[in-house]
């Protein structure tokens, strides 16, 4: 109050903000338990004609919206990868094919249900791959300026399988943005994962209760409109 206002607070506003203070400190005291997420986003080598997916790495950096190798995108590391909510893009090359991956948490029967989509007329499109630990490829598919059905019938999964929701550059790296976001429904218990409803990183830090009161000195009439 003295170096943003000039002047000590009032009692009510002194209690208030201790109020503020002390109930920021208690949330903060109290743990909390990061939400369980059966998904995944990486990078990995894909060879199209084997069929194989190897070399899968994570996705290091989390900006809010999107998964991607760092702060820049592209990153000098990971290329232009990056996963989004509604789908992202593939990385530089074959190498650096982007990678949804979904692990089952349980045994049982589950189907895919999912639309590629790319918008664009530049390049030659992407290539979008369904693979799963225990079977395979299940599907495979393209998409250049146009939508294509990626749906999977009912399967078998055990506890610990994945589903890789792959996405190449196909041949040339142009204009590679695509949507597809899947969903995946156990055809028994009715259970839905979605890629998109799920999506999200690690949380960004936050101001520490006394910066926020700050922050809201800051933000009111009193500092805001000077005579």
């Amino acid at each position: 109050y003295r170096m943003l206002y000039q002047r000590e607070p009032t009692p009510s506003q002194l209690q208030t903000a201790r109020a503020l203070v002390e109930t920021l400190e208690a949330e903060i005291a109290t743990p909390t338990t990061p939400k369980p997420t059966a998904w995944s986003y990486g990078i990995a080598a894909f060879d199209p004609a084997a069929g194989k997916l190897t070399n899968f790495k994570r996705l290091p950096h989390f900006n809010g919206t999107a998964w991607q190798g760092g702060t820049a995108w592209p990153d000098p590391a990971f290329g232009w990868a990056q996963l989004t909510a509604t789908g992202g893009h593939p990385g530089n090359d074959l190498s650096q094919a982007v990678v949804r991956r979904w692990t089952a948490p349980k045994d049982g029967m589950i189907r895919i249900d999912s639309v590629l989509h790319h918008e664009e007329q530049a390049g030659d499109g992407v290539r979008a791959t369904i693979m799963n630990s225990r079977h395979g490829v299940l599907k495979t598919a393209t998409a250049h300026n146009s939508k294509t059905t990626m749906n999977v019938k009912e399967f078998e999964v055990k506890a610990g399988d994945t589903i890789d929701f792959v996405v190449d550059i196909l041949k040339v790296l142009n204009t590679d943005q695509y949507l597809w976001s899947p969903t995946i429904v156990d055809a028994k218990a009715g259970t839905t994962w979605s890629a998109k409803a799920d999506f999200g990183g690690t949380p960004q830090p936050t101001l520490r209760p006394w910066e926020q009161l700050a922050q809201a000195l800051l933000m009111a009439n009193e500092f805001l409109f000077v005579d």
